[in-house]
């Protein structure tokens, strides 16, 4: 398999289906019924806000999208690490044909990633349908719009993949703002704050967005990968294997012996991509020129927790806790034991109270922990974890599987276990009949332990 080819190479030097005028023409009764928010240049579609531009493509995506066998799509929030996904994507992808390693010529050193994967909405907003009708297989597209927007030759496509990146809407919220500002210097952080705890500003709701797809995943595991942006800056090259797995192109043991994951992940690293004289250019790239914003704009921080630069811990522990009131559908659809009160949550029957704090570390900045993590997550407390004092020491019930590998794959984090035995240097095992045999022993092991 060659793999995707840059949007931009494969329509260079030829029109690679011209534009149709007469999308926005065809569309123009529908958005113009709409709900809108003026300031923001947003139109509410099908319960969701979204940029005006985007709308007449969207609903040409839902009437005439034609797929294709091997379509892959990257779907995510906008400023959830969606050029940093096309990249790491689009590298895994096309590896055969393009090699990370020597290549001084490789796409994504001379390219935006915008440039390399291109946008749905945008391309059918221009009358550019038919680019990516004429892009060569496989084909690979992104999107920020809401699972419930996309049409059913996507969703219930099970040659489609979808793959889906989710950031801790906090920092979200942070980096849309520091964004959308170059072209809305007037929209001050409050008001996008707001607009966001209301579900209306760019792509909300946040929640609807988050859940639809979380959704899909449990449903169809084979069809959408769910990955937390947070995760995959912790273990980059673990998150590149799961891509190449899903998309059925997984890492040959000659590939991994030969450091091709550490090259791709190298190639797409923030700073490199920063960095590069296309990324600092101001000039436009070919794909973005209808939206007017630079290359050098997509590489601000590409980090976690610049939220509590902007935001008081009341607005925090505010989004957190309306975020989490949205939980309750997901809990309904899990199997149940009404008589011992229990659901099964990934394959493990705990107490029902516990799971909406289990399934809100699917934003794993979130997760501080606290002593009984699940129930003071599940009570809405999850904010609170901030303001605990280092070092902290916590309690959980869950099962080793159930822990976010921000915390299974963090050699600063300790874990204390009653019972069986791992890795000695991050996980303790203690038995409770030797500890009510040898107490004081074994208190001096705990304390060695954890240093």
């Amino acid at each position: 398999m060659a793999g995707p080819v840059p949007f931009v190479d494969d329509n260079a030097g030829g029109d690679g289906g011209k534009a149709d005028p007469g999308v926005l023409e065809e569309y123009e009764s529908i958005v113009s019924s709409l709900p809108s928010n003026p300031r923001m240049q947003l139109l509410c579609y099908q319960g969701a806000w979204l940029l005006q531009s985007w709308v007449p493509g969207i609903i040409a995506i839902q009437r005439g999208f034609v797929p294709r066998r091997g379509d892959v799509v990257l779907a995510s929030l906008p400023k959830c690490g969606t050029t940093w996904l096309k990249a790491l994507a689009f590298a895994t992808m096309a590896r055969h044909a393009h090699p990370t390693a020597g290549d001084e010529h490789h796409p994504l050193l001379r390219l935006n990633p915008h440039d390399c994967v291109p946008s749905m909405e945008k391309l059918f907003t221009a009358g550019w349908g038919r680019k990516i009708d004429a892009l060569p297989w496989p084909r690979l597209m992104a999107t920020h719009m809401h699972h419930s927007l996309l049409p059913a030759s996507i969703t219930d496509n099970p040659d489609c993949k979808i793959i889906y990146i989710c950031r801790d809407p906090k920092d979200m919220i942070v980096s849309m703002w520091h964004f959308i500002r170059r072209k809305l210097p007037e929209i001050q952080f409050l008001d996008l704050f707001e607009s966001a705890c209301e579900g209306r500003c760019l792509s909300s709701p946040i929640w609807d967005h988050i859940l639809g797809y979380w959704n899909a995943s449990k449903t169809s595991p084979e069809t959408v990968l769910f990955l937390r942006y947070e995760e995959l800056l912790h273990d980059p090259t673990d998150s590149v294997r799961t891509l190449a797995r899903f998309v059925g192109q997984p890492f040959s043991l000659e590939e991994e012996e030969a450091g091709v994951v550490i090259d791709i992940v190298k190639l797409c690293s923030f700073e490199k991509m920063k960095n590069l004289d296309v990324n600092k250019a101001a000039g436009l790239s070919p794909v973005l020129q209808q939206n007017a914003f630079t290359n050098e704009s997509f590489f601000r921080r590409g980090g976690t927790g610049d939220w509590a630069n902007h935001m008081t811990p009341e607005m925090a522990g505010r989004l957190d806790t309306i975020i989490e009131e949205k939980l309750p559908s997901i809990v309904s659809s899990l199997p149940s034991n009404p008589k011992l009160e229990l659901l099964c949550y990934q394959g493990v029957w705990l107490n029902q109270s516990w799971v909406p704090g289990r399934i809100i570390s699917i934003y794993p900045a979130d997760i501080r922990a606290a002593p009984w993590r699940q129930k003071l997550f599940a009570a809405g407390l999850g904010s609170r974890m901030d303001a605990l004092l280092s070092p902290r020491l916590m309690a959980m019930h869950m099962h080793y599987s159930l822990l976010p590998i921000s915390i299974t794959n963090n050699p600063d984090c300790k874990i204390i276990y009653i019972c069986s035995k791992t890795n000695p240097e991050t996980v303790l095992f203690l038995r409770y009949e030797k500890l009510l045999q040898n107490p004081i022993d074994n208190v001096k092991k705990l304390a060695r332990f954890i240093g």
